[in-house]
């Protein structure tokens, strides 16, 4: 007997390695593994049992054993059926975070949503460029205000698109740290079989570098062609100043010679003031068709000073209509600089200030020094200008002001800023005045005091 019940306990231990060693070959969550073990163990323990009953002639050994028969069979392939799915979802894991590791892998953000435009997974690159991504959201609670075609895009687009067919695309613009970024984006559709409908891809290509130098092909261009039809002006001002200084030359040889008439000389001296002026415009004429300035006719100069200066024949010029108000900083502001051109740039922008509103108003001339630069600002509050028209400010004989105006104002400033290697800018909306600023390098010694 002491034999028979050793034979069994043997059996049972063997039976539990063999179990124990089956189950750890295959991908078998833990806790899955020991509940099927002990159920196991424990139908082995009562076949077992009913082995030594049998043995020692118990009444119920063969009730024990018809029973044991019964479920083993059915625990056997329970074992194996999850066996099976826990294998076979440990593989479709493992595929799901390939698929990850490849979407994370490509440049631009992927994102994949249903039939319904709900997310259901997207990329870290998605996810970084739109934080607020979560499953189950709609493109209209994580895309910015600057994809709303995109979110349009995706609603229906399921049904609209054949799996493998021709994809949507477009281009959009997101602000990222304040910066437009240019994205491509496509969508696509896409099935799953254990998904009753087709769902959408997004992906996004950020084409900004394209964009960025397209734009400064297209600005190269037009730099290009309006330099070469200057050109064509500045020679035929050349001729024509130089034809009207040769007449201007006759006519002062005259009035040199009628001078010695006393009675006359008050009429003759107004009339060699004009000549001055009218020999003078000549001058500016040529210097625009040449627009060539070499470095010995510039000077170091306090623009401070320069505008101060300049408050007597502004006031003057712009009337009674039209008030300067200067803010200027206490210390110098020292610049290289043309001071004559310096001059005619600000009169002409005050000029158009006074134009921008004629029933009078406050005109305000300010001074600053940022990041290495003078900021000479002029400000209107007059009618304001369109996007159209600040567009072709500078373009040569542009003018709003019909007959009265040359077209040539502003084109003068730009030629004056661009001398000192400068840059102007205009802020302006109808209605809302405008702002001109001239940003001109500090002189190398220049010494700020506040």
């Amino acid at each position: 007997m002491t034999l028979i019940l050793l034979l069994e306990l043997l059996g049972l231990v063997a039976s539990v390695l063999a179990l124990w060693v089956a189950s750890r070959s295959v991908a078998v969550p833990g806790r899955l593994r020991r509940s099927t073990l002990l159920a196991l163990v424990a139908l082995l323990g009562m076949g077992h049992l009913a082995n030594v009953l049998e043995v020692f002639q118990v009444q119920a050994a063969d009730t024990i054993a018809d029973q044991f028969s019964i479920m083993v069979p059915f625990l056997w392939g329970l074992f194996l059926l999850e066996t099976g799915r826990s294998y076979l979802s440990a593989r479709l894991a493992a595929s799901d975070e390939q698929v990850r590791f490849f979407l994370d892998a490509v440049p631009g953000p992927v994102a994949w949503l249903d039939a319904q435009g709900k997310l259901l997974g997207f990329s870290e690159a998605w996810s970084a460029l739109f934080p607020g991504s979560s499953a189950g959201k709609s493109l209209e609670e994580v895309l910015p205000v600057e994809l709303p075609r995109l979110a349009q895009a995706t609603r229906g687009c399921a049904q609209r698109l054949a799996p493998g067919g021709e994809p949507l695309t477009q281009e959009s613009v997101v602000q990222s740290d304040g910066r437009p970024r240019h994205y491509r984006w496509c969508v696509r559709s896409w099935s799953h079989p254990d998904r009753p409908e087709p769902g959408v891809m997004v992906l996004l290509e950020d084409v900004t570098p394209d964009v960025e130098a397209e734009e400064q092909r297209t600005a190269a261009t037009e730099e290009l062609a309006r330099a070469q039809r200057m050109a064509h002006v500045g020679q035929m001002a050349a001729g024509a100043a130089h034809d009207f200084n040769n007449f201007l030359q006759i006519i002062h040889g005259a009035m040199w010679e009628l001078e010695t008439d006393v009675s006359h000389r008050p009429a003759i001296a107004s009339v060699n003031r004009a000549l001055e002026a009218a020999q003078e415009m000549t001058r500016a004429m040529l210097r625009f068709g040449r627009e060539q300035v070499t470095s010995s006719s510039t000077e170091l100069l306090d623009l401070v000073s320069l505008l101060r200066d300049l408050r007597s024949p502004l006031t003057h010029a712009l009337g009674r209509r039209h008030r300067l108000e200067f803010l200027l900083p206490q210390g110098e502001v020292r610049v290289e600089a043309r001071p004559l051109r310096l001059q005619q740039a600000v009169l002409n922008l005050a000029l158009n200030a006074r134009d921008a509103m004629p029933a009078g108003g406050v005109i305000q001339i300010s001074l600053a020094v940022e990041a290495g630069e003078a900021v000479l600002s002029v400000q209107d509050f007059g009618a304001g200008m369109s996007e159209d028209v600040r567009s072709r400010l500078f373009t040569p004989f542009f003018t709003t002001k019909g007959r009265q105006g040359s077209g040539i104002g502003l084109h003068v400033v730009q030629s004056v800023v661009s001398e000192q290697h400068g840059q102007i800018s205009v802020e302006s909306e109808p209605e809302h005045g405008s702002t001109f600023r001239l940003r001109l390098p500090l002189a190398a010694t220049h010494e700020a005091r506040s």
